[in-house]
């Protein structure tokens, strides 16, 4: 850095040095207070340094014009502000100079030009800096203002236009290659430059009147010899007529300084620019004879190259060419044609005649057909046929013909080539052999998808293709991309579908050059193979599934051994925490059984016998009608304990009285058409129809009555089943009676939602002891001995078994899980009922990302409702991903039920402050105003026709809420209806 900072500082003051010089010398000139000279050499000498060395020698400009002006005056101040517009006037003419992209070495007019503009405008600054400094400090009248103003601009111009071309030269002579000057070249240059000189000292003094003498000598020496000779010319010319000026001699005799000023001005530029112009045009057509001549041997050179490579094209390619002149009958071969024919280049003459008696007979007739066809109707043609050889020897042409006609439309010749396609012929035959014992199928297509190459296998595979698009029998196929053993579906043209392993590979334009086959397909039909995965698939789950249940029964056993233990010492509630520990367990182990293996659908849950089917209990007393009493209800459970304990809490509820009891599905279909009851729980595992399979018969039976599933069968696997085919609710057997309470008093406003107070003190103690262990005696016999049962059986012919029966028996065990659940969970504290709380599984979640993935789900959903998706990406919040698509999946299921088939979906997600909002929009009828302060109320359908619970609303602005965000109605009317979902932005 140092270093660098003492090379700048020596450049400025070598810099202010010289310039300093070229001042003392153009004040030798000086013509107004002995500081104003018509020719200021320090100018020309500032321009060139700073379009040289750059603009950040600038100092240097300045400290000289200082130097050089402090002994004139007229004061310190004056002397510095006039160095600050003698340092302006170069700077701003190199910035112009720049912009007009100028090249130091003046070879183009426009550099000429720029340099002129950029002088006469450049100085304009200095000169006026100059002069009104000079009458500001009343160092000159105010009527001298403008003599002096001419004077320095005149100089200053000058200065520039004579010295700047001449050091710009000078500058660049290291670049110049001296040796190659010739001796006649420097005897020009000197006669010139002396002539100049000459005529320069005549003007100077006085000899001569005539200012134009010059002017011959300078056009000579720009046209002949170039600015490196004009240049020292201008300056010795320009210097002269300067002196002539200044001393009132010659021309310039008996003149006002004014007078002088705009005379010798109008010299000097007219003598500079006609130099500099001249020497730049003559420059200018130097290059452009020389880039001429460069250009025309470069092509000479090129045309015999090229002459050269097409005869070794010919040969090399084995193409030749023809000529058939139609007038005289004349043909004209290329050396290489004659090879193709296997003759000697130029042995003989030809004519047609002569070129058919080498075609092969069996082709004469086509190739002669084609021919007249192409004279007749002017066409292009292209034809393959054989050529026999004075040997013998049979060879393939393709040969390419076109027909010249003149300005009449008459047929003059006929001109063409053709190629020996031998080899190629001989390849395609034995590729063909190749691809058709392949036992994959091969299929090439076109850039365009369609079919132009198959094997025998291929059209085994898929039928005949050729001009099919493959896109119909791959229809996921990405054509533009190369693969490897992906599996996809293919389509054979009877419409079957077969699963494939497909692979792709471009061909390169060489491969690719026949038939227009850009890539090939190889496609492996593996229906086989994947039957054997799935068999191996199945036997590898039933192995599993043998495990698991080794492993459900071993759990149960030990736990309620322990449990019983525990009972029998009068522990109770070590035995609760006991059976809520091995239900928890088997549960689990259940649930992964039944996990993508195992779907339960209507009449899976049909039990073989009764959990513990007793006698059928009188019917109750019929129900007073609607409106005048109590609510109604009617239980439906194959357990008579689990109907026991379903009676003793409805009845211990105010207004709700139980009209009837049923132990299987067909019973409750038909209790529900006699006795037409307001609530009606129902079990899902029951004998003779299951819970699923009455669900839409009771409904149907009784349109009025709600129907409240009590299984327990968990959540993933029926909940939203039951609820879809009608359920008002589902409660899971084992939670809390009083969620069972709560929901009834939701439902029904005439039952209370305080349930009688329990009894205390020991009696009540010693009742929940007994009833605890009536209970796990009464419901647990059944579902261990047929677990035992099963796994004995399992464990002895498990391994001879079909797997439909394996299949059946673990069905079976799973239901006598669920009932041990049911038992577990009416044991499970009551701090796990239902009491508004709302476990969230928060993570860092994309919004787009899970809104696309929701509606890639949601085909059947809204297949008569098009969404229209606007959604951004970037937006990141900490959710519960399960929760919030919860709450979409319901309002993207109400917008679609709620409005026409056809209708769109609008839904959008952005950014409002530190919330992201979901916004769901339909084109519905729209919410009544008297409706929307229930509108997220629990069980409110609000006179919807539409089947439902009246429970979306309230879960999704429950769920919204526990994210601290919000759910409300943004706008609703005859047009449709607008929910915003308001969420958190809490990571990004």
């Amino acid at each position: 850095m140092l270093q660098r900072s003492a090379r700048w500082a020596a450049a400025v003051f070598a810099l202010a040095g010289a310039y300093y010089l070229g001042a003392r010398l153009g004040l030798e000139f000086a013509l107004v207070r002995g500081q104003v000279a018509p020719l200021w050499p320090p100018t020309g000498l500032a321009l060139a340094v700073l379009l040289r060395f750059g603009l950040r020698l600038w100092p240097g400009v300045l400290l000289g014009s200082v130097a050089a002006n402090l002994p004139l005056g007229p004061s310190p101040l004056a002397v510095v502000v006039i160095g600050a517009g003698a340092t302006a006037a170069p700077v701003v003419a190199v910035v112009l100079l720049r912009r007009a992209g100028f090249q130091t070495d003046l070879a183009r007019l426009r550099d000429v030009t720029a340099l002129v503009f950029g002088a006469l405008g450049g100085m304009a600054i200095s000169a006026t800096v100059g002069a009104g400094v000079l009458v500001l400090a009343d160092a000159l009248q105010p009527g001298q203002l403008l003599a002096a103003w001419s004077v320095w601009w005149a100089g200053d111009a000058t200065g520039v236009l004579v010295f700047a071309p001449a050091l710009l030269l000078l500058l660049r002579a290291h670049r110049v290659r001296w040796r190659e000057i010739t001796t006649a070249h420097w005897l020009k240059s000197a006669v010139l430059t002396g002539g100049t000189l000459a005529l320069a000292i005549a003007v100077a003094s006085g000899q001569v009147p005539w200012l134009f003498i010059i002017f011959p000598v300078v056009i000579w020496s720009a046209w002949r010899l170039g600015l490196a000779v004009v240049s020292p010319c201008l300056v010795i010319a320009t210097t002269g007529t300067t002196i002539a000026a200044t001393l009132g001699a010659g021309p310039f005799a008996g003149q006002e300084l004014l007078n002088r000023m705009v005379l010798l001005q109008s010299f000097n530029g007219a003598l500079v620019l006609t130099g500099l112009l001249l020497a730049a045009a003559a420059a200018e057509q130097r290059a452009a004879a020389a880039v001429s001549q460069l250009a025309g041997a470069e092509l000479e050179v090129e045309v015999t190259e090229r002459t050269a490579m097409f005869t070794e094209a010919e040969r090399v390619g084995q193409v030749g060419s023809w000529e058939r002149d139609l007038a005289t009958g004349e043909v004209i071969w290329s050396d290489q044609m004659y090879r193709l024919y296997g003759m000697v280049p130029r042995s003989r003459a030809l004519d047609y005649g002569t070129f058919l008696e080498h075609v092969h007979p069996d082709d004469r007739a086509e190739v002669a057909a084609v021919n007249e066809q192409a004279l007749r109707d002017h066409l292009d043609t292209e034809l393959a046929h054989r050529v026999v050889w004075p040997d013998g020897t049979v060879r393939w042409l393709n040969r390419r013909a076109r027909v010249m006609v003149d300005d009449s439309g008459t047929a003059r010749k006929m001109v063409g080539t053709a190629q020996d396609i031998t080899a190629a012929r001989t390849a395609a035959a034995e590729t063909r052999i190749l691809l058709d014992s392949v036992t994959d199928a091969i299929v090439g297509f076109d850039a365009a998808g369609t079919v132009t190459l198959v094997n025998e296998r291929a059209v085994e595979l898929f039928g005949r293709l050729t001009g099919e698009r493959i896109g119909l029998l791959l229809p996921d196929l990405d054509t533009a991309r190369a693969c490897q053993g992906i599996e996809l579906t293919g389509h054979r043209q009877d419409g079957d579908e077969f699963p494939a392993e497909v692979s792709v590979r471009p061909l390169s334009t060489a491969e690719g050059a026949f038939g227009g086959t850009v890539a090939v397909a190889v496609v492996r039909d593996v229906t086989q193979r994947k039957k054997a995965e799935e068999a191996t698939r199945q036997l590898r789950e039933e192995h599993q599934r043998r495990q698991q249940a080794l492993e459900i029964n071993d759990n149960v056993v030990q736990g309620l051994s322990a449990a019983l233990y525990a009972l029998d010492s009068g522990e109770s509630a070590r035995a609760v925490r006991i059976l809520q520990r091995t239900l928890d367990t088997a549960r689990q182990i259940m649930r992964d059984l039944l996990h993508e293996t195992l779907d339960i659908a209507p009449g899976d849950l049909v039990r073989q016998q009764p959990a513990a089917l007793g006698a059928p209990e009188p019917p109750p007393a019929p129900e007073p009608p609607a409106g005048t009493g109590p609510v109604t209800a009617v239980i439906a459970d194959d357990s008579r304990e689990v109907r026991f304990a379903l009676r003793a809490l409805l009845e211990s509820l105010p207004g709700i009285t139980v009209v009837g009891e049923v132990a299987d599905g067909v019973e409750a279909v038909r209790i529900a058409g006699d006795r037409r009851p307001d609530a009606l729980l129902l079990d899902l595992a029951m004998p003779g129809m299951d819970g699923l399979e009455a669900l839409p018969l009771i409904l149907a039976a009784s349109p009025g009555t709600k129907v409240i599933v009590v299984s327990g069968y968990g959540r993933d696997q029926v909940a939203e089943q039951a609820l879809r085919l009608g359920a008002t609710a589902y409660v899971e057997k084992g939670g809390s009676t009083r969620l069972l309470a709560n929901l009834l008093a939701d439902l029904f406003s005439a039952i209370g939602r305080n349930r009688a107070e329990p009894r205390s003190g020991p009696v009540a103690e010693v009742d929940q002891q007994a009833d605890i262990a009536a209970t796990c005696a009464h419901e647990l016999r059944t579902p261990i001995a047929a677990l035992t049962s099963i796994t004995e059986l399992l464990l002895d012919q498990g391994e001879r078994m079909p797997a439909e029966t394996v299949h059946k028996l673990l069905g079976a065990m799973a239901r006598s899980l669920r009932q041990l659940d049911r038992v577990v969970q009416d044991l499970a504290d009551a701090g796990r009922m239902l009491n508004g709380k709302l476990d969230l599984l928060l993570e860092s979640t994309d919004l787009g990302d899970l809104v696309r993935a929701l509606l890639g789900e949601l085909s059947e959903l809204t297949e008569d409702h098009p969404v229209e998706l606007r959604v951004g990406d970037g937006v990141v919040a900490g959710i519960d991903p399960f929760r919030i698509r919860q709450v979409l999946l319901n309002l993207l299921a109400n917008a679609a039920k709620f409005s026409q088939p056809g209708t769109p979906i609008r839904l959008s997600l952005r950014t409002a402050g530190d919330c992201a909002e979901i916004a769901v929009t339909d084109q519905g009828p729209g919410i009544a105003p008297e409706h929307r302060d229930r509108l997220f109320g629990k069980f409110e359908r609000l006179g919807s026709m539409h089947r439902g619970t009246g429970l979306g609303l309230y879960i999704s602005k429950e769920i919204a809420r526990a994210h601290r965000g919000d759910l409300v109605l943004a706008e609703s009317g005859p047009g449709g209806s607008t929910f915003v979902l308001s969420l958190p932005i809490v990571l990004s």
